[in-house]
């Protein structure tokens, strides 16, 4: 992915030269309280902002691009392979259970229950709330557009998400 003062570039398996997006496909990502960066989180959970989004929407690209940043931040190894696998974690810490949560409620129900909605509030307060749903909607959509555009690794390697069964 790559900005140019107007337009955003979506390399492509599909054409020679990317995909050229309009800045409308990418104002959610412009957008101070969007930005997944703006979330205030504490530091193993502000990277891995794309992880489930990632493997939600089998996004190898956001996956291995991420996964090291995760990683270096202090995800552990065991909770990004357990992401990776589709199942849920063990032995999370009760910020990273509430995130898991959260991001596991929103994209299979498309909504947050009550309860997590009101836990979350008490973490990390409504604004953090806000922006974790806004991340959670940049990622989804830079997934989406990368699956249809069919963006390779960047390191040309094989990616470490494993295909999981559709």
């Amino acid at each position: 992915l790559v900005s140019t003062t107007s337009t955003y570039v979506v390399a492509s398996s599909r054409g020679s030269d990317g995909w050229v997006a309009p800045p409308s496909a990418f104002a959610a990502g412009a957008s101070t309280s969007a930005q997944p960066s703006a979330v205030e989180l504490s530091p193993p959970l502000s990277p891995p902002l794309s992880h489930p989004s990632s493997r939600q929407w089998s996004q190898p690209f956001e996956w291995d691009v991420h996964e090291p940043i995760a990683m270096k931040a202090g995800l552990s190894a065991d909770i990004a392979r357990a992401i990776a696998e589709g199942r849920r974690p063990e032995g999370m810490q009760p910020d990273e259970a509430l995130l898991f949560d959260f991001y596991t409620e929103l994209q299979r129900h498309q909504a947050v229950s009550d309860a997590t909605y009101a836990s979350a509030v008490a973490m990390w307060g409504e604004q953090a709330v806000v922006d974790l749903a806004g991340g959670i909607g940049y990622y989804a959509m830079l997934a989406l557009l990368m699956n249809v555009a069919r963006t390779p690794v960047a390191s040309g390697r094989p990616s470490t998400l494993p295909t999981l069964p559709r």
